[in-house]
């Protein structure tokens, strides 16, 4: 378990480091900090469940060759998809995006997903060096143009450069742990629209952790490397959490991932303590302090504990999401996904009317965020998660 743990974590430090870099270059640009999220809303939004089938069968002989090809020409299907939707929408001009900068987005894009996919191989068959080395890449590489950066070449132009190399290399590097070479058959149309239903509960994890990432660097630019980096070293919290109640698990979850979310059940309500203390606290007073004039290392004290407590909220929100994905019919998830999202609108819609942004420092991001989380989880556990014998049996 330590040495699972290690693979884990060590990666993880990587894209931290690398944003507290950027933010000491000259200039202050935003480039890895804001493509980052970027490119991680449209990875999660991408992330349509196509390798169900193919993973449930793994190891089936024939089947699974053929299942495993479906779901190849599904995901090739879903990346130019992808690409075509970010390219457009980062290109409406009231977003001011360079051409450079969209470029980098969807290469960034293209990267994570690559890098995901293998990962996911590579954790279904316990190849967890294999993990390790896919992961230490994925995070790794944006050094090359920091390095040119400090060197005192353009920082810009060995993005560009590098960030195109990278996605080169990682479309090598799946079609090697897949064993399959990308294609585009009418099958993969079949699986995405067996699955289809699914994207829009991959909105609710996207939506609750990038949404605030991209709004803090356009309201506390001053702020935002060193929060984001914060924010980053703060996912080892839900890599714990992975590690103990998700990776050993896998093939017990895709088979009966009600039973196991009940065995699991109390000890996840146990660490959701942290987070509703942390708001309840934070909402009592320190929320509404002025910051403005405290240093950055005050100021990252300050929001540790939000940031802490916000990715442990996460990390229970995806693991219910997956199980909901594994087990609930699709008109059922449908149905839960929409509620998630009208629970959310109104909550935004009403964090506006009282002009939210304006009466709080930075942490109120995160609280706000949160807060919906939890409202959602409550959501979960009343429809899918009561323990209704009867229910149980028309979920599975």
């Amino acid at each position: 378990m330590l040495k699972l743990l290690a693979y884990r974590v060590a990666p993880l430090m990587l894209r931290p480091l690398a944003i507290l870099l950027e933010g000491q270059l000259s200039g202050n640009p935003t480039i890895l900090v804001l493509s980052l999220p970027i490119a991680m809303m449209a990875l999660m939004l991408s992330s349509i469940p196509v390798h169900r089938e193919y993973y449930k069968s793994y190891g089936a002989g024939g089947q699974s060759k053929r299942l495993g090809r479906q779901y190849i020409d599904a995901l090739m299907w879903l990346l130019v998809i992808s690409y075509v939707v970010l390219v457009g929408v980062l290109s409406i001009p009231i977003f001011g995006f360079a051409p450079y900068f969209i470029f980098i987005a969807a290469m960034t894009f293209g990267i994570e997903k690559m890098a995901d996919e293998s990962s996911r191989i590579l954790e279904f068959r316990k190849d967890y060096y294999g993990w390790f080395l896919m992961q230490s890449f994925r995070s790794g590489w944006v050094f090359i143009p920091l390095l040119a950066a400090f060197l005192g070449s353009s920082y810009e132009k060995f993005y560009i450069i590098s960030i195109t190399l990278t996605a080169l290399v990682s479309l090598v590097v799946f079609i090697l742990v897949s064993g399959f070479a990308p294609s585009f058959g009418w099958g993969g149309f079949l699986t995405i629209r067996r699955n289809l239903v699914f994207f829009v509960g991959s909105f609710l994890p996207a939506s609750y952790r990038q949404f605030p990432r991209i709004f803090i660097v356009k309201i506390y630019p001053e702020q935002a490397h060193a929060f984001s980096a914060l924010a980053q070293f703060a996912q080892g919290i839900a890599i714990l959490f992975n590690v103990r109640f998700q990776i050993p698990y896998r093939k017990i979850i895709a088979r009966k991932p009600l039973t196991f979310q009940r065995l699991m059940e109390p000890a996840m309500r146990n660490i959701l303590l942290v987070p509703l203390l942390v708001v309840t606290v934070y909402c009592a007073g320190p929320i509404f302090i002025d910051l403005s004039q405290r240093s950055v290392s005050i100021q990252m004290f300050f929001f540790a504990p939000v940031v802490v407590a916000d990715a442990l909220v996460f990390s229970i929100i995806s693991v219910h999401l997956g199980y909901i994905q594994w087990s609930a019919s699709r008109g059922a998830a449908i149905r839960f996904y929409l509620l998630c999202m009208i629970v959310a609108l109104f909550a935004l819609l009403l964090l506006a009317v009282i002009r939210y942004v304006d009466l709080v420092n930075l942490s109120g991001i995160p609280i706000a965020t949160m807060s919906i989380g939890l409202v959602w989880l409550i959501v979960a556990k009343v429809r899918f998660f009561r323990g209704n014998k009867k229910q149980a049996r028309e979920l599975q």
